[in-house]
């Protein structure tokens, strides 16, 4: 064998062990960083669940306290809780009042958002289910 198909043969096997270690640390780094997103999504998980519950607790809270509340427009004596899907019925003279409570930013769900329509297009009933 002449030197200079020697050379080339050193030459081609240090850069094919450079392209491979440079091949198997790129691996492993990537299969590292996917682990650490990977960990990073679940912390943002749990913590937009923490968050979330936090939230449900407060307007628990609220509901709770809101016919307590000096602005509050109804007699608490007038009012029964029922939670859900709407937080009270009110029970005054000039009428019945559906009522439902919220605190911060919080929105009607679509269920809430269909009985308020239905009340508005007068279509409440009274039924009387008599067991014999």
């Amino acid at each position: 064998m002449d030197s200079l198909t020697i050379i080339l043969a050193v030459i081609l096997g240090i850069t094919a062990f450079f392209y491979i270690n440079y091949y198997l640390k790129t691996k492993s780094r990537v299969k590292e960083l996917e682990e650490q997103v990977r960990q990073g999504e679940e912390s943002r998980s749990k913590l937009i669940f923490q968050k979330k519950q936090s939230e449900i607790v407060t307007g628990q809270v609220a509901e709770k306290l809101a016919p307590f509340l000096k602005d509050f427009k109804h007699n608490p004596q007038s009012i029964q809780f029922l939670g859900n899907p709407i937080d009270y019925i009110v029970f005054e003279e000039r009428g019945i009042t559906l009522l439902e409570i919220k605190s911060a930013n919080s929105r009607l769900t679509q269920r809430q958002k269909k009985i308020k329509e239905q009340v508005k297009q007068k279509k409440i009933f009274w039924e009387e289910f008599r067991i014999k």
